[in-house]
């Protein structure tokens, strides 16, 4: 009988890092003193994958309009999304919310009828800056917008700057850094903002973010705004290629694939395992009358003789082999035991990622998954109850957790929200 049993070849789990960045909202238009675009927000994260992608790059937004999201949807139905940029404002018109919110609007006359900031995404971006006399800087990936009270027209909060290596390595991003707030536009002349992003003052026409850097477009007065930079997509891993898709360049021990536009990234197929060589059985000799001789000095003959039936004579002694020694038995393994002491002062970042649910209603949860996730270094309790996973995202500088990105973890840190901060510590 023949059994048919199908065969599916499935990729191997790969560990990658993403930087998504959502388009830039656009600058405030109009009739009076327009506030600055909103940077796009920024996740920078670590994801286990073993599916193929999608990847879709947010428009920036046009004047007085917000950006589109940017996103990987993986197979597997994960996906990591960063929200477009919200809008500048014009006037006393409330500023969009968004990755990073739009700088408000000023009116030309006292500061208390111009238009509040808009609200930024958590763990993406930062706030815009209250309008006052003259348009506010919309926020950045760095930093929140400046507020403009009874002073000029501000720049936009700063970009993202610690990238560097990938920026590099892929020829984006504008001197290092990524999603940068939309400048705001008044009388007070032109401002900028980091990460590829500026404004201009009365009359002049609002300069839009950089193209693929998620920054947002300056405000304007009596002019057009300036629109906002497209987002980007990029995936790195460590070399050797294992997908393929979008722009790939290889840099220091790192494989990157750059989206400035929607594609897809395809997990490569697994190579063919080699063949095994054809097995050999018995004795082959190369003719009837061949004898095959073993010892020093020949003295151990094997002679075929052609029978029938065909056989071997042979003049070599038998002797047993000596019994091989007994295996020592296997040591066993020493037992690795982790706890989560509370501590104060380390860094790490939290966020919805592959083998993570933030947040967690009870501590046992947390304390479980963190266990199983060699990226989790611990989680923090919220007053409320609620408790999230930490992750380290390595900086390069030592070993976990004195390298890990992100804010520093404690009671009270990085705000009063923040109950207590355990560190898992292994032995």
């Amino acid at each position: 009988m023949t059994l048919s049993v199908p065969f599916v070849l499935v990729a191997l789990a790969q560990t990658v890092e993403i930087l998504v960045i959502g388009g830039g909202g656009g600058g405030g238009s109009g009739g009076l003193d327009g506030g600055g675009g909103g940077a796009g927000g920024l996740v920078h994260a670590t994801v286990t994958v073993h599916a193929d992608a999608t990847i879709t790059v947010g428009a920036g937004g046009a004047a007085s309009a917000s950006g589109s999201d940017s996103k990987i949807e993986w197979a597997t139905g994960l996906s990591n999304i960063a929200n477009g940029g919200g809008f500048g404002s014009n006037g006393n018109v409330p500023a969009g919310a968004g990755g990073s919110g739009g700088g408000g609007g000023g009116d030309g006359t006292p500061s208390e009828r111009a238009a509040v900031g808009g609200a930024g995404t958590t763990w993406q971006g930062n706030a815009g800056g209250n309008g006052g006399d003259d348009g506010a800087g919309g926020g950045g990936a760095g930093g929140a917008g400046p507020g403009v009270g009874s002073g000029k027209a501000t720049a936009g909060g700063p970009g993202k700057c610690t990238l560097g290596a990938w920026a590099t390595a892929t020829s984006t991003g504008v001197s290092g850094c990524y999603a940068g707030g939309g400048g705001g536009g008044g009388e007070g002349g032109k401002c900028g903002g980091g990460g590829g992003a500026s404004g201009c003052g009365s009359g002049n026409t609002g300069l839009p973010g950089t193209a693929n850097t998620g920054s947002g477009g300056g405000g304007t007065n009596n002019a057009a705004a300036g629109a906002g930079g497209s987002g980007l997509v990029i995936v790195r891993y460590a070399a050797p290629a294992k997908f393929t898709g979008g722009t790939e360049t290889t840099a220091d021990g790192f494989v990157y694939h750059t989206f400035t536009s929607d594609g897809s990234l395809s997990a490569m197929a697994l190579p063919d395992p080699p063949s095994a060589p054809p097995a050999l059985e018995g004795l082959h000799l190369p003719d009837d009358d061949a004898k095959v001789a073993f010892g020093p000095n020949g003295e151990c003959v094997f002679e075929y003789k052609p029978g029938p039936p065909p056989y071997l004579e042979s003049n070599c002694p038998l002797v047993s082999p000596p019994p091989s020694p007994a295996a020592p038995p296997p040591a066993s393994p020493t037992p690795v035991v982790c706890t989560f002491p509370e501590a104060t002062g380390f860094r790490g970042e939290y966020a919805t990622i592959a083998g993570y649910n933030n947040p967690y209603s009870l501590e046992a949860d947390v304390q479980a998954v963190c266990l199983a996730n060699e990226s989790c270094i611990g989680y923090w309790e919220r007053t409320s109850g609620e408790f999230y996973a930490l992750i380290c995202l390595p900086d390069g500088t030592g070993t976990p957790p004195n390298d890990c990105t992100g804010q520093a973890w404690g009671a009270g840190l990085p705000n009063n929200t923040v109950e207590r901060a355990r560190l898992k510590t292994c032995a």
